[in-house]
């Protein structure tokens, strides 16, 4: 079992490129709630994608992922922190932007962490993300759904979770929505995924210290409590050891 170990791959940590933390002393407080949180490992995952507001350069993300990180070398020793981005995944422009270098892959790696619309009553199919997803899988690329738990479209088409990782998609879902959650189909979608063992990785999704705070505890234990142990292992720490050395999952 993992204690105090756990890795966030999807987090909104770096000030001023995206809807997450706008200071850096924000940012700094994000760490110290997710070292409260048992977590030691972060890939900052800021926003990038014109069509969904948010396109920093990536010259100023690496800048600020210095800034924090040179900071928390002497705050907080004993986390480890790696750059990525959550793509939108605009599925005729995405591939071209990280080729491009104008976004970034996770932590240097050919894996990269896609997300689609989902926005109130603004939801795209179950069908288009898999068929996106399986697509970019033919790639020399390793795609990750990001909070793939959340798509209300896959209400009733849980079976094409199932394609996705045949196919060589990789989910990730949100601590939060295993034992926190409000919504009463996002967290049994949630917990339906894990129970199936169709999860590769775990995140906090977190934005800011005021809204969306990283939230891993109740989450981790939920899967112990739950789950086959070397399976939650993985989840919540092997599996990206394996992606932050460009190995498949």
């Amino acid at each position: 079992m993992q204690i105090n170990n756990y890795t966030d791959i999807h987090a909104h940590l770096l000030y001023g490129v995206d809807d997450g933390p706008q200071t850096l002393e924000d940012s700094m407080r994000m760490l110290e709630l997710s070292k409260a949180e048992g977590i030691r490992t972060i890939i900052a995952t800021p926003h990038y994608g014109i069509e969904n507001g948010h396109a920093p350069d990536a010259e100023i993300i690496r800048s600020r992922f210095k800034e924090v990180q040179t900071k928390a070398a002497v705050a907080y020793p004993e986390m480890r922190l790696f750059l990525g981005s959550e793509l939108y995944c605009a599925p005729d422009k995405v591939l071209q932007r990280l080729d491009e270098g104008k976004a970034l892959p996770m932590a240097g790696t050919r894996y990269i962490l896609l997300e689609f619309l989902e926005w109130g009553d603004r939801q795209e199919t179950a069908e288009h993300i898999t068929s996106t997803m399986l697509d970019i899988a033919t790639t020399d690329w390793l795609p990750i759904l990001a909070h793939a738990q959340r798509y209300k479209d896959f209400k009733g088409k849980q079976g094409l979770y199932r394609t996705l990782v045949a196919g060589g998609v990789y989910l990730q879902i949100n601590a939060y929505d295993l034992a926190d959650r409000a919504d009463d189909w996002t967290r049994q979608n949630t917990r339906w995924l894990v129970q199936h063992k169709l999860v590769h990785f775990i995140g906090t999704d977190s934005h800011r210290p005021d809204h969306r705070p990283p939230a891993m505890r109740s989450g981790v234990a939920y899967l112990y409590d739950h789950c086959e142990e070397s399976y939650v292992d993985a989840l919540v720490h092997g599996n990206v050891e394996k992606l932050l050395a460009g190995e498949r999952v």
